[in-house]
């Protein structure tokens, strides 16, 4: 597992800025629909949410993509059911 501690935290911030500026207009976005929900046809609600989800998983799988390449190429022994007695 990589270390989020000290300056292993940066890179979140450093990787995503485009994706987070993205996430952030789309979370205005929904959040004036919203608040204007009454005059919002139920597909424009549901369009807003998920262009808001997609932008969400987009920014997690850069952010997971980004921890894996700083644990050294994958993550060894993640989802086989193994614990760290990899080496034994």
């Amino acid at each position: 597992m990589p270390s989020f501690h000290g300056n292993g935290t940066s890179w979140l911030w450093c990787v995503c800025v485009d994706q987070c500026a993205k996430m952030r207009d789309d979370i205005a976005k929904l959040r004036d629909i919203l608040i204007n929900r009454d005059e919002q046809t139920p597909e424009s609600i549901r369009s807003a949410t998920s262009e808001l989800q997609q932008a969400s998983l987009k920014l997690f799988e850069m952010a997971y993509k980004k921890v894996c390449d700083n644990d050294g190429g994958g993550g060894r022994g993640r989802g086989r059911g193994r614990g760290d007695d990899d080496d034994e």
